[in-house]
């Protein structure tokens, strides 16, 4: 009568062992764990447990890597100190080249990403990074489009306040007609645009109960007029492209493109999602662009007169 191999009991109810079944091995070795066909349940489970715990151990240590490796980075700790912890930190865990590589990307992306929010993403915080990421020979196919996006929002944000006019970014395949003296800053593909809508109505008013004094004669008592009210709303207008130049917003809504100068412009308020943009106009005079990056659109639209 066959046995387990691990704990050498007998199979059978008799015995007090009962076989693995075979989809249970199939997936315990999956996991990379060494188990014969002639295994009991309790043994089978007792290593799935302990590949569960030594799986839950590394990813605790990877974390603790990553949590290091962010707090060196906001210490501006030199890049080579940087590395030996990192390389001391996690040979126990014998990570691959792409592993460690995409922990130095996650743990740089949310260093540039907290910059960002604080809107302080300084030259130096970028030369910084870039150095992390020529020590691990890290190309640009590496790097996530989130940090490709903040490192161009960072230079953009420091040229504006500068008053360094340098454009990086081409304005083909944009539905707006810019002038020969202004140049774009940044754009959005598809943003959302709302305006605020004024509507007003009636409340309280009653006609009262009708008391019957007499043939064909009523009065109404209880009659009394209403008050007037007004109510705003944020109607949604739209998706369309957004841009900001040197003189001016641009949008486009509807299929038509709406231009607002910068001068024009008497209010910008950013909030959590959205960002409320005021004109001196008679008409139309509120909009609200709904953006990921409220705080960065502010900025640019606040500074965006620096390169005129």
């Amino acid at each position: 009568m066959s046995k387990c191999t691990t704990c050498d009991k007998k199979f059978g109810w008799l015995f007090g062992a009962s076989r693995a079944k075979s989809l249970d091995i199939t997936a315990a070795r999956k996991k990379g764990i060494e188990v014969s066909d002639d295994i009991c349940r309790e043994c089978l489970d007792v290593l799935n447990k302990k590949e569960q715990a030594i799986r839950e151990k590394r990813a605790r240590d990877i974390v603790e890597i990553e949590d290091m490796i962010e707090h060196e980075i906001l210490a501006e700790t030199p890049v080579d100190v940087i590395f030996s912890k990192t390389q001391e930190a996690s040979n126990h865990l014998e990570l691959t080249d792409e592993h460690i590589k995409k922990i130095i990307c996650g743990s740089v992306g949310r260093v540039a990403m907290n910059d960002m929010d604080n809107g302080v993403f300084s030259e130096e915080r970028e030369r910084q990074i870039l150095s992390l990421f020529q020590q691990y020979k890290i190309q640009s196919n590496d790097i996530s489009k989130t940090i490709m996006r903040v490192l161009a929002q960072g230079k953009v944000l420091r040229d504006l306040l500068n008053c360094n006019k340098s454009q990086s970014f081409s304005s083909d395949g944009l539905p707006f007609n810019f002038q020969k003296t202004e140049m774009l800053i940044w754009a959005w593909a598809n943003m959302q645009i709302a305006t605020p809508k004024t509507t007003s109505k009636v409340v309280g008013k009653s006609l009262g109960f009708s008391i019957r004094i007499m043939k064909g004669i009523y009065i109404r008592p209880g009659a009394f007029e209403g008050q007037r009210v007004s109510e705003t709303s944020i109607v949604p207008i739209g998706y369309g492209v957004v841009a900001i130049t040197s003189k001016n917003l641009y949008y486009t809504v509807k299929n038509q493109t709406k231009r607002i100068k910068h001068e024009k412009i008497v209010s910008i308020e950013p909030y959590s999602d959205a960002i409320c943009v005021s004109t001196d106009n008679m008409r139309d005079n509120t909009f609200y662009f709904y953006s990921d990056e409220p705080e960065f659109f502010a900025n640019i639209l606040q500074n965006a007169k620096n390169w005129e």
